[in-house]
C-alpha cells in the first residue's frame, strides 16, 4: 500500500513540473547598451563601422583628420610656442602664434607709386613680379626683390639680393637698367619682422625646430582638434572601441566634426544579448521575474542550449498572424560567441 502512495505522488509531482514549464519562441536582440565616446576632437575623415556590425575590442570606429599647417615664408625657426601634445590655441592666446619665422628675406620695402614714371607699362605691375631696387641717395646700393603685395595706396617688395639698411630710401625699377622710364614707385626699406604662425585646436604633430630652415609651403605642424586628456596618445588618431560588441547606432558621420566626450556609437556587448520572448496569454500566469529558463538554437551542426533567467515581463498584449494573443518576455541568458541578433531560439520557462 505505501509503495503505491509513492508512486503515486511520484507521478503528481512529475505532472505539476510539466504545467509548470512553458514554452515559448523568441528572438535574440539588443539588450545592454554601452555608450563609447570619443577621446578626442576634431574633423572625421572616415567612419569605419556600421550598424550591426560587431567590433573587437581597440577596433577602429573613426579616423580623424589631421589639419596641415604650412610655412608662409621662406625663413628660420626663430621660437617654438608649443611642442607635440600641447594645446595650439593656449599657445596663440598666450604668445600670439604657435611658432615664429625669421623671414629669409632681411629687408622688406613699403612702397608708394610717388615718383613713377607715367606710362602703361610702369602702371601696370603684379604680386609675385621680380623688381630692382637703388637707393636714392647716390645709386651706390642696389639689389633685387619681389613684389609680394598690392593694395590700393602702397604695394611691398621682398628684398632677395643686395645690401640695404633699416630706413633707406630707394626706388623701385621694372628692369635691372634702372633706367627713368621704368621707376614704378618710391619706398622705404624695414627690417623684416618675424612672422607668426597660428593654429587652431591641439598640436599632433610638430615636424620643425628652433634653428631649422623652411621652404616657404614646408608642412610645419599637423594639429586636431583636441588630444586625449591625461596623455598624447602618438599611435595614430583613431577612434578606437574600449570593448567589443554588437554596434546599435553610430553618431558620427564622415566629415562631420566630433568634440572629446562626444558620443561616437551604442554597443551591445556579447553578454548583453537577451531574448525577446512570446509566451502565449494562458501560460503568463506562471511567468515570474527572476525565474530559471533555458535558452535553445538550432545550430548547422546541432542544437545549442543555454542557461537563461526572467528579466522583465510586459503585460501589453500583442497578436499574432493566426489571432492567438501572446505576452513579451524579456530573458536574459549566457550568450556565446555563436549566438547572434536575429537568432530565433525556443525558450522554457520553469
Amino acid at each position: 500500500m505505501r509503495r503505491c502512495i509513492t508512486i503515486l505522488l511520484a507521478l503528481l509531482c512529475a505532472c505539476g513540473s510539466a504545467v509548470a514549464e512553458v514554452v515559448a519562441d523568441g528572438t535574440v536582440r539588443y539588450g545592454t547598451s554601452v555608450v563609447l565616446t570619443a577621446a578626442m576632437g576634431g574633423k572625421i575623415g572616415r567612419v569605419d563601422v556600421m550598424e550591426g556590425e560587431y567590433i573587437e575590442a581597440g577596433d577602429p570606429i573613426a579616423e580623424l583628420m589631421l589639419t596641415p599647417v604650412y610655412a608662409p615664408c621662406s625663413g628660420t625657426v626663430e621660437s617654438l610656442f608649443a611642442a607635440t601634445g600641447d594645446s595650439a590655441d593656449d599657445a596663440v592666446d598666450q604668445y600670439g602664434a604657435v611658432l615664429t619665422l625669421r623671414p629669409e628675406s632681411l629687408y622688406t620695402v613699403y612702397a608708394t607709386t610717388d615718383n613713377a614714371y607715367t606710362s602703361v607699362r610702369t602702371g601696370l605691375i603684379s604680386s609675385g613680379e621680380t623688381v630692382y631696387l637703388k637707393c636714392t641717395k647716390d645709386g651706390s646700393h642696389r639689389g633685387v626683390g619681389r613684389i609680394t603685395r598690392i593694395e590700393d595706396d602702397y604695394f611691398l617688395v621682398e628684398t632677395t639680393g643686395g645690401a640695404f639698411y633699416s630706413g633707406e630710401t630707394v626706388y623701385v625699377y621694372m628692369d635691372a637698367g634702372c633706367a627713368a622710364a621704368d621707376r614704378i614707385g618710391k619706398g622705404t626699406v624695414l627690417a623684416s619682422e618675424a612672422v607668426g604662425v597660428k593654429a587652431e585646436g591641439d598640436v599632433a604633430r610638430m615636424l620643425v625646430a628652433p634653428g631649422e630652415f623652411v621652404e616657404k609651403g614646408q608642412l610645419l605642424m599637423e594639429t586636431v582638434g583636441a588630444l586625449p586628456e591625461g596623455g598624447f596618445i602618438a599611435r595614430d588618431f583613431a577612434l578606437r572601441a574600449e570593448i567589443g560588441g554588437y554596434v546599435q547606432a553610430v553618431h558620427v558621420e564622415n566629415y562631420g566634426n566630433v568634440e572629446r566626450g562626444a558620443t561616437l556609437v551604442e554597443l551591445c556587448p556579447q553578454e548583453g544579448l537577451e531574448v525577446n520572448a512570446l509566451v502565449p496569454a494562458q501560460d503568463i500566469g506562471l511567468v515570474t521575474v527572476g525565474g530559471g529558463a533555458t535558452v535553445t538554437l538550432e545550430l548547422s551542426d546541432d542544437d545549442l542550449s543555454l542557461t537563461g533567467w526572467v528579466k522583465a515581463v510586459s503585460y501589453l498584449s500583442e497578436t499574432g498572424d493566426t489571432g492567438e494573443t501572446f505576452f513579451p518576455v524579456r530573458v536574459g541568458f549566457n550568450a556565446d560567441d555563436r549566438v547572434k541578433p536575429g537568432m530565433h531560439v525556443t525558450v522554457i520557462i520553469e
